[in-house]
């Protein structure tokens, strides 16, 4: 049966409710019929309408420039994309968080959750991902409305954390470890990854946010052929190529796939490395067998 014929079938079903629910008899269901009829052909032709506009969005327009280097290397920079007032308004609200709340006790927290907890929900963080100039771009990527949003994760690597450079260690997102406060055996997997960097970066092992370019396409044949098995191995112990240790300056965003693999690196210098970093999902990826899926499927639901 046809989408036509589908919600004529539900009109007339609605209608045949209606008119046993209310008590009508074969003398007056004529004028009953015709104001029930009505409000049917209403509701189901707003709910088809509502279809085409959603159908339109996910499929309008020709994919970004960016989407080819994007679908290739796992991750796109966008240089000063975030402007400059929403980047010091986020700074001075981490400085002041830092002067009232940093307890030394809890560093192991801050470095595998977040800094200046308190702020992960404050609008001046939200604001690096929620402006007029970053959206477009995750609706270009995934459609709009068909996605959401972690908190900010507010990421400081502390100047001189080592005396000398010390090779990064990939990592993907979601694998439970004794610090970062997942629990359980699964991939607390997501779609992509967005960093907007809020202090500049200019060498290497400086704190960089490091990637391994195509690693995501590595990953993937990797989970289709371990099986599920992978989900309780931890971070798979392959080759993934060389890395690429990111230089940045403030307002500079990356986005990245969540299959990526990604490090943060040592910092050498004499400079705080402050980040933030959302963890962004495609609202139907809920269930433990959908994300799977994913894993295995990376561009499933992408729009590019």
């Amino acid at each position: 049966m046809n989408k036509s014929g589908m919600l004529k079938v539900a009109g007339l079903s609605l209608l045949g409710f209606c008119a046993v629910s209310i008590g009508v008899d074969r003398t007056n269901i004529g004028p009953i019929a015709s104001q029930i009829a009505g409000f049917s052909g209403a509701l189901l032709g707003g709910l088809a309408a509502r279809r085409r506009a959603l159908a339109a969005e996910k499929s309008s327009g020709p994919p970004p420039a960016w989407a080819a280097e994007f679908r290739r290397d796992g991750y796109i920079c966008f240089p000063q994309l975030v402007p400059a007032q929403l980047v010091e308004a986020a700074r001075a609200k981490i400085t002041q968080s830092l002067a009232e709340h940093y307890d030394e006790s809890r560093l192991v927290e801050y470095n595998n959750r977040s800094w200046c907890p308190e702020l992960r929900r404050a609008p001046e963080i939200l604001h690096l991902l929620n402006n007029p100039e970053v959206r477009p771009v995750l609706d270009a990527a995934l459609g709009k409305r068909r996605y959401r949003s972690s908190p900010g994760q507010i990421a400081i690597r502390q100047a001189h954390t080592a005396d000398q450079p010390i090779e990064p260690v990939p990592h993907i997102d979601g694998i439970p470890t004794p610090d970062n406060g997942l629990e359980g055996n699964d991939l607390h997997t997501f779609t992509a990854l967005v960093g907007v960097f809020l202090t500049e970066v200019r060498m290497e092992f400086a704190g960089n946010f490091t990637v391994w370019p195509g690693s995501h396409t590595l990953l993937e044949q990797h989970f289709k052929q371990r099986g599920e098995a992978a989900l309780a191995e931890g971070m798979p112990a392959i080759p993934l190529g060389a890395p690429v240790q990111l230089l940045c300056r403030p307002g500079d965003v990356v986005l990245c796939h969540y299959e990526l693999a990604h490090a943060a690196a040592v910092n050498t210098s004499d400079d705080d490395r402050i980040a933030v970093f959302f963890r962004v999902s495609l609202k139907d990826l809920a269930t433990p067998r959908q994300r799977w899926y994913n894993l295995t499927h990376i561009w499933h639901g992408w729009q590019i």
